[in-house]
């Protein structure tokens, strides 16, 4: 075990340190692990946006982690700003949510859904060739 000069081990400190395998608690959630699934873009949602089978299936094969954060999942039509990103702003995309956090939390596992909006950035191929409704910070008026 590695020491910096000068510095003793207090071995009381050692014996109550954690692993990454123990649980936590996080607020009111308690975690199985200290292991977290950062959010990663998958775009697996395909072009109806709808959370699907594929999703389900891969935010489940992750369950055995404390606690998983969805990819970006866009508020609003007007936020899609990433092909196959999964939304969150339609009753089948609600309902396609429900089963992946259904079938998640059923391992013990909680699962936060990350919310997003490209904002002005979107492409116009996301809105029927038409720009962005808004304008950057100091953008001219066209």
């Amino acid at each position: 075990m590695g020491m910096l000069p000068g510095k003793k081990i207090n071995r009381e400190v050692i014996e109550k340190m954690t692993t990454i395998f123990d649980p936590l608690t996080l607020g009111d959630l308690v975690l199985k692990n200290r292991i977290v699934l950062a959010p990663m873009t998958r775009g697996r949602a395909g072009d109806s946006r709808v959370p699907n089978d594929l999703l389900e299936q891969y935010y489940f094969q992750r369950a055995s982690a404390g606690l998983l954060i969805t990819e970006a999942t866009v508020i609003s039509e007007q936020g899609n700003g990433w092909v196959g990103s999964p939304g969150i702003y339609t009753e089948p995309m609600v309902e396609g949510w429900k089963n992946v956090t259904e079938k998640v939390t059923s391992a013990g596992t909680p699962i936060f859904l990350q919310l997003w909006h490209c904002g002005r950035a979107s492409h116009s191929d996301f809105h029927q060739r038409q720009p962005a409704r808004f304008r950057f910070c100091g953008e001219a008026q066209r």
